[in-house]
């Protein structure tokens, strides 16, 4: 929509001097990064997006491993699946993630053992909550 067209012509703005076709705003991937520098490094097999630009390979990566995590939840089609629910997380979300992660790092973790927050800032402050 228009958010995505501004988008793309401050990002072409930025690298050219010309306005940008329409074949190119079409095209124009929003997550692309406008920097050929490395700003930081991290190890490849681990997700950190905290750095502010991951890599194309790193978000295919990430992609299609939460395409495959979520497939059998949205297979069965429940509407509720991302309901509010118990503050760990719901039972069946975190013993499904528990499953992936014994599944694709052979580790041996169990649904009591995860526990989803909204993010890395809610994280540490239940984590600092708890140490407290």
């Amino acid at each position: 929509g228009g958010l995505r067209v501004a988008l793309a012509q401050r990002r072409l703005a930025i690298s050219s001097s010309s306005s940008p076709s329409t074949d190119q705003l079409a095209t124009m991937s929003l997550t692309q990064m406008d920097s050929p520098f490395t700003q930081t490094t991290v190890d490849p097999d681990v997700f950190n997006f905290g750095v502010g630009q991951p890599g194309p390979d790193l978000l295919e990566k990430a992609f299609a491993m939460i395409k495959e995590a979520s497939r059998g939840a949205f297979d069965r089609g429940d509407p509720f699946l991302m309901q509010y629910g118990i503050e760990a997380g719901s039972t069946a979300f975190r013993r499904e993630l528990a499953e992936f992660y014994n599944e694709h790092a052979k580790a041996s973790a169990h649904e009591d053992e995860v526990f989803a927050t909204t993010g890395v800032s809610g994280a540490l402050q239940l984590l600092g909550t708890v140490l407290a």
